[in-house]
């Protein structure tokens, strides 16, 4: 499978309305879960004209946004695994122009999209 270290992809959830109480609702782009994990995944496509950041700035703002223990949890309920399951949050980011991050790369390539 010419080197890819796919995973097994069990359930995926297209835009959830994550809400835990108290909180504003966020909608990431894609809630995946295989056997090992669940992974929040969100993406964005940015200009890179005249930003005065580095595209990993830009994507830790939104790791950032995610990247909280009630939304974890409320991610977990949602698909209904075990609270004790690992969560971890994603950004496939890329530009306008096509570049992206290695690491929006390899997460992709984790999940064989």
């Amino acid at each position: 499978s010419l080197g890819r270290k796919s995973t097994s992809i069990l359930d995926v959830k297209i835009e959830p309305r994550i809400r835990p109480a108290g909180k504003p609702v966020l909608v990431p782009d894609l809630l995946v879960r295989t056997k090992e994990q669940v992974y929040i995944l969100d993406v964005q496509i940015v200009s890179d004209a005249g930003i005065r950041r580095d595209l990993e700035s830009v994507q830790d703002v939104k790791l950032n946004k995610y990247d909280k223990a009630e939304y974890k949890g409320e991610a977990l309920k949602m698909l209904g695994v075990n609270t004790k399951t690992p969560v971890s949050v994603h950004a496939f980011s890329v530009t306008w122009r096509g570049c992206t991050l290695r690491h929006s790369l390899d997460i992709a390539e984790e999940l064989g999209f």
